[in-house]
């Protein structure tokens, strides 16, 4: 390599490539550095964003067409964390749900086999 630029070096082609594994954070840190080596006009560079974020993030994204990139990364990472919070929230509430689930498939199993009066070690069948 010379002066640090690799053979066949098409930053534009690894921009559009480019999509969001890890948090947004992360991913706008590898697209301004990608962003850096091209000029876009401000309405393709969002757009290339905005197609390289994870789908969860992008879908409740497009409504709000933002002007800027810098109103791109705020509505991303505002929707990662109300995302995020959700998944904080819901989790204990279905951990809950399916331990519930357990004791009640559990108590219908016992039900069942006292109406067939072959429940052990119980003295009831």
């Amino acid at each position: 390599m010379r002066f640090g630029v690799k053979p066949l070096d098409d930053p534009l082609a690894e921009l559009m490539k480019l999509r969001q594994m890890g948090t947004m954070e992360q991913y706008q840190e590898s697209f301004d550095s990608l962003l850096n080596r091209v000029d876009l006009p401000t309405p393709h560079a969002i757009s290339c964003l905005l197609s390289g974020l994870n789908e969860k993030i992008q879908t409740a994204f497009w409504m709000f067409e933002p002007d800027t990139l810098y109103d791109a990364y705020c509505l991303a990472k505002l929707q990662e964390g109300t995302l995020a919070f959700i998944v904080r929230k819901a989790k204990p509430i279905l951990d809950q749900s399916s331990s519930s689930l357990r004791e009640n498939e559990q108590n219908m199993g016992a039900a069942a086999l006292l109406r067939l009066g072959t429940l052990p070690h119980t003295g009831l069948g």
